[in-house]
C-alpha cells in the first residue's frame, strides 16, 4: 500500500474561497466593480483590492496557507481543522478553512443600500476584511475552536494534525460512513472521543465531502495506525493508545529506524523517533508494578534525546504499551542473556492477556530475527505472519522457535524461560522535568494546586473541616494575607484565617458590580440593593436582568470580564448614535445591542460555578507518580526540591535562614526530622470519594517523582502510566492532626473496613504468592508471613482466600498490624515473581486443548472447561492460567481471546460478526473493525460513568437549608436568588455548615 501523507484539501479550499466564493459574496452584498487578488512577496500573506462605486480599498497582509495548508501568525504555525456538520460522514458537508472563513465573513457582511455614497473610509467600515480575518484566526466569537496551533512534536504529529476532522454534531460514536473515511482507532481518549477523528489514508476531502479513494481494508487506517506492525494482533483499545502516542514521541538528535517496520513509513530520517531496546517481559518487583518500567543505565544514556531520560519520564511502544520509568539500574543489575548481553528495558507480562495485546510480544521475537539477520523486517498492518510463520523465521535465524530462553541475574538463571527481544520504544513529551510544580509564595508564576467543588465534596464527606479551611482560605493564593505566609511560617506556627474566604470575597465583589451589597455582621449576612461606588453609567436605563421591576442605571466596573469590555463598547456606541441623529433603525439596533451586552455581562458575572469554593493552594506541589519500592504504607517519597520548598521555612525556624538556605548537613538533618513527624496530603483527581486524599509521612527522593507505596495504588487509582498527584502540606496544628487522623491509610481502613480488598496484594505480588503456594514449602512460608493460615482454592492461594484470611487478621490484631502483614506479603510475592522470570509465551494458545469456537454455546463450554483446568506448569499458558485462577489478573475469556477468538460482536452496520481468530494469529480486517466498534462504545461508557459520578457528587452535596446562601448554592441562576434577597432585605444567619465554610466563619 502506498501511503499518501499530504492533505491538499486545506489549500484547495482556501483557493476556492479566495477566487470564487469571496468575489461572489461581495457581488451579492455590494455594488462591486472589481476584486483583485495579489500574492505578496511574503509566502503566508496576500492582498486584495476591492472597488465599489468610486471607492477603492486595498487590504494587505491577509493570511493565506502554504501548500501544506499551514498558516503562520507571529512566527507560530497554525492549522485550521475541517469539521463535518454531522456524524454521518457518507453525506455530511465538510467545511475546510475556505468554507469556514466564507461563513464567518458572510454572517458579518450586510447588504448595502443602493444609494450609499461610497468612499474608502465607508468601504473599510462596511467591509473590514482585514479585521474580520484577524478575528477569525484569533478565535473570537466562535462556538468551536478550529484554528489550532500546529502540533509539531515530531514529523508524524505535523502530518497527523493536518488530517484531523472534527464532528460538530456528534450523536453516535460510530456510523457506517466512518469506515473507510476515518481511522477506526485514532480518536482522543477523553470527552472528545469520536468528535475528533483522523482521515483514513485512503480517503480525501473533495467538494465539501469525505470521499473514499481506496477501498482496501488497510487504506481505512489512519496515518499513525498504518505505521503499527502486527496491528491486528492488538485489541482496538490498545491501538487507540498506540496510534495516539506515536505522534507524542520526542524527536531524537540521531534517528534510529525500527528493526520491525510496517513498510508504510516515509523515506525521511526525521520520521524515526524511537529506539530499539532489548526488552524483557518479566516482573522486576515493585519497580515494574502496574505500568512501571525499569531501564538499564546504558539504555537511559542511549535514550538521551535533548535531555537524558529520568524516572517519571513516559515511554511507549507502537502497540499502546506505556508507562513511566520507575528505576534506572546499573547494567550489571539487569537480567542478562546467556551471552552476557544485558537487558535494556523491563516491562511486566502480567496483563498482556487481559489487554489482548500480543503485538509487542511478537515484535520482540521478530526483532530478534531482524537483529540476527542484520536487516529490518517488514510486517504490514493487516498482513502480519501467523504463529507458524513466525516460528519458521525464528528457526531459520538459528533461534528457539518458541521465542523464549532463560535469563540470568548475577550469573544465576531465572526459574523459567522468558520472552525478550528488540522492541521499538519512544520517549513521549510527558517528562518528569516539565511536570513537577511547586508553589509556596504564589509569586513568579507559582499558582498552587487547584482545589474545586469535587475536592470540597470529598473533604466534606470525610468531615475534614480544618483541611477545608486551610485549603480554601488559610493557604489560598488569593487570601488577603497570602503574601506574608512564607515569612509567617519561618517565624512561628500558623493559625486558620478568619472570614471571608477568597471565594466569598470574590462573590461579594461580583454582587457589588450587579448592584447588590452584601455585609458580614456578627456571623450573619445582610443583603440590600445599592449602586456600586465605581460604576459605569448606562447611556440608557433598562430593566435589571435579575429584577425586571428595578431600573438599571449603573453597572459596576469589572474589567477582568471580556463581557464588560463589550458592554462598555456598546454603551459608547449607543451614545455616539444618539448624538449623531442617526436613523431610527440604527438607533434601535444600538439599543438592542446594549441590552444584549448587559444581559451577557450579568450572565458572565455570576454563573453557578462562582458559588463553589475554589482555590489555588500555597505550600503545594505536583509531580508524576512512580512506584515506591521499600516504602512503608504510611510513607511517600517526595522529590528533594519539593521537600526543601515545602519544609524549608520550618527548617529556617529551627536552624536559621542562612543555614537552611545552604542546605548543608545540619539543615538536612533538621529537614528529615521535621518531615518524619509531619503529614502531607496526596490527592489524585477526580476526587470522587474521600479516598482521593491520602496522608503520608514524606521521605526525600533524589528524583522528580512522587513515589507511592504499592499498597496505596488502588485507592488513588494510580497505575504509573504518567498519572500525577498533587501534594499539600497542612501548616496548622489542627490541619496536621486532621490529616493523620482522617486521611492516612490506617484512618481510612479504621473508618471504612470495606476498603480492605483494595489494599490486598495484586498483579505480580498476588501471582507470586499463588506461585509460592503451589508447593508445600512455599505454602508454609506464605502462611508464616501472613501470621495465619490462608486457604487454597484450585491448589493455590487466591485473592478471595487471601482476603478472607486478612479479614481475620484485621479482627484479631487491628488495623496497623494488618497493614504490616499486607506489606510483608506483597514483598514476598514480588520477590517470588521476580525470581521465577515468569513471562508470556509469544505463541500462547490452547491448541489441542480447546478447538476454535464457532458458536456462543461452544464458547461457554470452553470457558467452563478452562475454568476447571489447573495445569499451572504448562510452559505455554500456565503463567496466565495461574494469574486468572488466583485473581491476580484477568479472566478465562481473556485467555480464550488470545488464541480461540471471542464471542460475536455487532459491527458498524449492526451485523453480528463472529470473532473466530485470536490475537495470537491476528484478527481479520472484518473482525478487527467490528471489535473497534465495541471498544469505542465501551470506552465511552466508562467516560460517561465518570462524568455521571461527578454530577451526582455535585447534586448530593448541595446545602439543604432555605437561607439565602444555601438557596443560591443550589440554584442554576444564583443571581436571581441574591437579587430578590437584596430587594427584600433578607438576613442569612449562616446556620448551614456548607454556607459557613463558604463564607469562612
Amino acid at each position: 500500500m502506498t501511503v499518501t501523507f499530504a492533505a491538499p484539501w486545506h489549500k484547495a479550499s482556501f483557493e476556492r474561497f479566495l477566487h470564487e466564493q469571496l468575489p461572489q459574496l461581495l457581488a451579492t452584498r455590494l455594488p462591486l466593480i472589481d476584486c483583485q487578488v495579489n500574492t505578496s512577496d511574503e509566502r503566508y500573506t496576500y492582498q486584495v483590492t476591492i472597488t465599489v462605486g468610486n471607492a477603492t480599498a486595498t487590504y494587505s497582509n491577509l493570511l493565506q496557507p502554504d501548500d501544506e495548508g499551514l498558516f503562520v501568525i507571529n512566527g507560530q504555525q497554525y492549522a485550521v481543522v475541517p469539521y463535518a456538520e454531522h456524524d454521518d460522514l457518507a453525506s455530511a458537508r465538510v467545511l475546510c478553512v475556505g468554507e469556514q472563513l466564507f461563513e464567518y465573513i458572510q454572517q458579518r457582511l450586510g447588504k448595502a443600500p443602493a444609494d450609499m455614497a461610497w468612499d474608502e473610509t465607508l468601504l473599510r467600515a462596511w467591509l473590514p476584511l482585514d479585521v474580520w480575518t484577524q478575528e477569525f484566526f484569533a478565535n473570537k466569537d466562535r462556538d468551536n475552536i478550529f484554528v489550532q496551533w500546529l502540533s509539531a512534536t515530531n514529523w508524524l504529529s505535523r502530518k497527523q494534525h493536518l488530517r484531523r476532522l472534527f464532528i460538530k454534531d456528534r450523536q453516535h460514536l460510530f456510523r457506517p460512513g466512518h469506515m473507510g473515511r476515518t481511522c477506526p482507532f485514532e480518536t482522543p481518549e477523553g470527552p472528545n472521543i469520536a468528535r475528533i477523528l483522523t482521515l483514513a489514508v485512503g480517503a480525501s476531502i473533495q467538494d465539501e465531502r469525505v470521499v473514499i479513494v481506496d477501498e482496501r481494508p488497510e487504506a481505512g487506517l489512519g496515518l499513525s495506525a498504518s505505521m503499527i506492525p502486527f496491528l491486528e494482533h492488538n485489541h482496538p483499545y490498545k491501538l487507540l493508545m498506540g496510534a495516539n502516542m506515536q505522534w507524542q514521541w520526542i524527536t531524537p538528535p540521531d534517528p534510529e529506524p525500527a528493526l520491525v517496520q510496517s513498510g508504510n513509513e516515509p523515506e525521511n530520517a526525521d520520521f524515526w523517533c524511537g529506539r530499539n531496546l532489548l526488552t524483557a517481559f518479566v516482573s522486576w518487583g515493585e519497580d515494574t508494578f502496574e505500568e512501571g518500567i525499569v531501564l538499564s543505565r546504558s539504555a537511559a544514556r542511549k535514550l538521551h534525546y535533548p535531555r537524558a531520560v529520568e524516572p517519571g519520564d513516559k515511554l511507549s511502544d507502537r502497540h499502546g504499551t506505556k508507562g513511566v520509568v520507575s528505576r534506572i539500574l546499573p547494567d550489571e543489575e539487569m537480567p542478562h542473556l546467556a551471552n552476557g548481553m544485558p537487558i535494556e528495558l523491563i516491562f511486566h507480562a502480567i496483563n498482556f492477556h487481559t489487554r489482548l495485546s500480543l503485538g509487542p510480544i511478537h515484535e520482540a521475537v521478530m526483532g530478534r530475527v531482524a537483529h540476527e539477520k542484520g536487516n529490518p523486517i517488514i510486517v504490514p498492518p493487516l498482513h502480519a505472519p501467523n504463529a507458524a510463520q513466525m516460528c519458521t523465521q525464528l528457526r531459520q535465524a538459528g533461534l528457539a522457535e518458541e521465542g523464549q530462553a532463560q535469563l540470568f541475574v548475577h550469573g544465576k538463571p531465572l526459574e523459567q524461560s522468558s520472552t525478550f527481544g528488540w522492541v521499538y520504544w519512544g520517549k513521549l513529551d510527558h517528562l518528569a522535568h516539565d511536570k513537577i510544580q511547586i508553589a509556596v509564595t504564589g509569586s513568579h508564576g507559582q499558582r498552587g494546586q487547584r482545589q474545586g467543588e469535587l475536592e470540597y465534596s470529598a473533604l466534606r464527606a470525610a468531615g475534614a473541616n480544618e483541611t477545608i479551611k486551610e485549603q480554601y482560605n488559610t493557604r489560598a493564593s488569593t487570601a488577603s494575607n497570602a503574601g506574608t505566609l512564607l515569612q509567617r511560617v519561618r517565624e512561628s506556627t500558623i493559625t486558620q484565617n478568619a472570614a471571608p474566604t477568597p471565594s466569598f470575597a470574590e462573590l461579594t465583589r461580583r454582587l457589588t458590580a450587579a448592584g447588590i451589597a452584601v455585609a458580614l455582621q456578627e456571623q450573619a449576612l445582610t443583603f440590600r440593593l445599592a449602586r456600586p461606588e465605581q460604576a459605569l453609567q448606562l447611556t440608557q436605563p433598562m430593566p435589571h436582568p435579575w429584577l425586571p421591576d428595578e431600573r438599571l442605571t449603573h453597572v459596576g466596573v469589572y474589567p477582568e470580564l471580556a463581557e464588560y469590555g463589550a458592554l462598555v463598547e456598546a454603551n459608547s456606541r449607543l451614545g455616539r448614535v444618539r448624538s449623531s441623529r442617526a436613523p431610527a433603525s440604527l438607533l434601535a439596533q444600538a439599543q438592542q445591542q446594549l441590552t444584549t451586552r448587559v444581559q451577557e455581562f450579568f450572565a458572565a458575572l455570576l454563573p453557578p460555578e462562582k458559588l463553589q469554593l475554589e482555590a489555588r493552594v500555597l505550600f503545594s506541589g505536583r509531580a508524576v507518580l512512580a512506584p515506591g519500592a521499600r516504602l512503608q504504607h504510611d510513607q511517600v517519597g517526595i522529590p528533594d526540591e519539593i521537600a526543601w520548598a515545602l519544609f524549608g521555612p520550618q527548617v529556617a525556624r529551627v536552624v536559621g535562614l542562612d543555614v537552611a538556605e545552604q542546605r548543608g548537613e545540619q539543615a538536612a538533618q533538621a529537614l528529615d526530622e521535621i518531615m518524619a513527624r509531619s503529614w502531607v496530603l496526596l490527592e489524585r483527581s477526580p476526587a470522587l470519594t474521600p479516598q482521593a486524599f491520602l496522608a503520608f509521612h514524606p521521605v526525600r527522593d533524589p528524583g522528580r517523582v512522587l513515589r507511592l507505596p504499592t499498597l496505596a495504588c488502588r485507592l488513588l487509582r494510580a497505575d504509573f502510566d504518567g498519572d500525577q498527584a498533587a501534594i499539600f502540606l497542612p501548616l496548622t496544628a489542627a490541619g496536621q492532626r486532621e490529616a493523620g487522623d482522617t486521611f492516612s491509610i490506617a484512618a481510612h481502613l479504621t473508618r471504612e473496613p470495606a476498603i480492605l480488598p483494595a489494599l490486598l496484594p495484586r498483579l505480580e505480588a498476588l501471582w507470586g504468592l499463588a506461585y509460592l503456594s503451589s508447593s508445600a514449602e512455599g505454602y508454609q512460608a506464605l502462611n508464616d508471613c501472613a501470621t495465619i493460615e490462608v486457604a487454597r482454592s484450585s491448589g493455590v492461594v487466591t485473592q478471595t482466600t487471601l482476603g478472607e484470611a486478612l479479614q481475620r487478621v484485621l479482627q484479631r490484631d487491628g488495623v496497623e498490624q494488618t497493614l504490616v502483614v499486607i506489606e510483608q506479603l506483597s514483598r514476598r510475592g514480588f520477590a517470588a515473581a521476580q525470581s521465577a522470570g515468569a513471562s508470556i509465551a509469544p505463541f500462547i494458545g490452547l491448541d489441542g486443548c480447546y478447538p476454535v469456537q464457532s458458536s456462543e454455546h461452544e464458547w461457554e463450554v470452553q470457558v467452563e472447561a478452562l475454568a476447571a483446568c489447573t495445569d499451572y506448569q504448562n510452559s505455554n499458558f500456565g503463567n496466565q492460567l495461574l494469574a486468572v485462577k488466583s485473581g491476580a489478573s484477568g479472566e478465562i475469556r481473556h485467555m480464550l481471546g488470545l488464541s480461540n477468538g471471542q464471542p460475536a460482536t455487532l459491527d458498524v452496520n449492526g451485523r453480528l460478526v463472529p470473532i473466530q481468530h485470536g490475537y495470537r494469529d491476528g484478527l481479520t480486517p472484518e473482525e478487527l473493525f467490528a471489535a473497534a466498534v465495541a471498544a469505542r462504545e465501551t470506552f465511552a461508557s466508562v467516560l460517561q460513568e465518570i462524568e455521571q459520578s461527578e454530577v451526582s457528587v455535585h447534586i448530593a452535596d448541595h446545602a439543604h437549608s432555605y437561607h439565602v446562601l444555601a438557596r443560591a448554592l443550589r440554584s442554576r441562576q444564583p443571581g436571581i436568588v441574591f437579587a430578590h434577597a437584596a430587594a427584600l432585605g433578607e438576613v442569612d444567619p449562616l446556620t448551614d455548615e456548607d454556607s459557613r465554610l463558604f463564607v469562612g466563619v
